[in-house]
């Protein structure tokens, strides 16, 4: 506990952003330095054929861009590879309000922190294309479970928010999250569909459940799964279950073992 306070200090994050920076700066700054001396020697002193050395500008310059793309892309992998997602189970429950819907989404979480500095954050999201008169409801399945969230919906309707466990977990940790969302659709009818993803993380089980009240239970129902953003084409047709509950619902299930990264898991109906 001594220790992550310590390491936690505000003066020493500062030291650890500033060497970060002195690192990048140096890494990137020195091909742009050698091809400024190169130039300088080459046409201030003459000591270079020019031939060669704009070969040899050009070659550094290239290094240059190549370690900016190559930082840019670790970071991003890194990013990506900040949690694993051991399971995730995600239910929508369909109900008539009415002229309109509302819609219950709960999903809860099992997460294990992937990257070495730790993290407090865990990043989450919602993907919702109708429209309410009033403000959704987000709450914390879990006692002591912070939330914060967006609170609307960017171009590409997703919603985002981030979990807060009140400290900070460690590399290997395992933590169980969840959240349950209300929201309805009386001002702008939602798309028959849900989907579900790992929000960019490596996820190794995955179930999603679609539920109604059993006297609306919609005439058709499809498992799907998205290569990417959800449309009416390219999803694959996948297997699903379809059961009776003893509280007059039914429900379609569908399970994903190493679902894929990028793809989309879920229903569509009509």
């Amino acid at each position: 506990m001594l220790i992550s306070q310590i390491l936690d200090h505000p003066a020493l994050k500062v030291v650890r952003d500033a060497a970060a920076t002195i690192r990048a700066v140096g890494l990137l700054g020195s091909p742009v330095v050698g091809a400024i001396a190169v130039a300088y020697i080459t046409w201030g002193r003459r000591g270079v054929r020019p031939d060669l050395a704009i070969s040899i500008i050009a070659g550094l310059l290239a290094a240059a861009m190549l370690l900016a793309w190559g930082l840019r892309n670790s970071a991003a992998i890194r990013a990506e590879n900040a949690f694993i997602v051991d399971s995730m189970q995600s239910m929508l429950f369909v109900e008539i309000e009415g002229n309109h819907h509302r819609y219950t989404r709960s999903r809860e979480q099992i997460i294990r922190c992937n990257q070495s500095i730790g993290a407090r954050l865990i990043p989450q999201g919602w993907y919702w294309t109708g429209q309410s008169s009033r403000p959704y409801e987000i709450r914390s399945i879990f006692p002591g479970q912070v939330i914060f969230d967006g609170a609307r919906a960017e171009q590409d309707h997703w919603i985002y928010h981030w979990i807060y466990l009140g400290r900070r977990i460690t590399m290997g940790e395992v933590v169980h999250v969840g959240t349950i969302v209300t929201v309805e659709d009386d001002v702008l009818p939602m798309r028959e569909f849900y989907a579900e993803r790992a929000s960019g993380f490596r996820m190794r089980n995955l179930k999603v459940v679609l539920r109604f009240p059993r006297s609306e239970e919609p005439k058709k129902v499809e498992a799907c799964k998205w290569p990417g953003v959800v449309s009416s084409r390219g999803a694959e047709i996948l297997p699903s279950v379809r059961t009776v509950n003893n509280d007059g619902t039914v429900d379609f299930v569908i399970v994903a073992n190493s679902p894929k990264r990028r793809s989309r898991y879920g229903f569509r109906w009509e």
